[in-house]
């Protein structure tokens, strides 16, 4: 899911900060398997015309995998964004690689 960032602030009300927000259910028999608090990180790639302002992992009860939210501000919003995330337990990778492309503005 993609939708606009934002920060929620200390009254709770919620301010677009200008960053955009995806949310990325991984599942799978790998991730099935493992229990809910497992030492589950991700591993994110954002490609020059981005900058990560938020990258969290936590255990999802209803799929029984792990949701990634991930927020990026674009520097120049006439480019694109590469970006890449996988899902890693140490050195070994549990899922695979979700590869997305924030187009640009034109």
């Amino acid at each position: 899911m993609r939708s606009t960032g934002d920060v929620k602030q200390s009254n709770l009300i919620r301010e677009p900060d200008g960053s955009v927000a995806f949310l990325v259910d991984f599942v799978g028999p790998v991730l099935k398997g493992l229990d809910e608090k497992a030492p589950v990180a991700s591993q994110v790639s954002v490609g020059d015309n981005g900058e990560m302002v938020e990258n969290n992992v936590r255990y999802n009860p209803v799929t029984k995998g792990w949701r990634l939210t991930l927020r990026v501000k674009v520097k120049d919003d006439k480019k694109p964004v590469e970006m890449r995330a996988a899902l890693v337990n140490g050195d070994k990778t549990l899922s695979e690689t979700w590869s997305y492309q924030l187009p640009a503005n034109e």
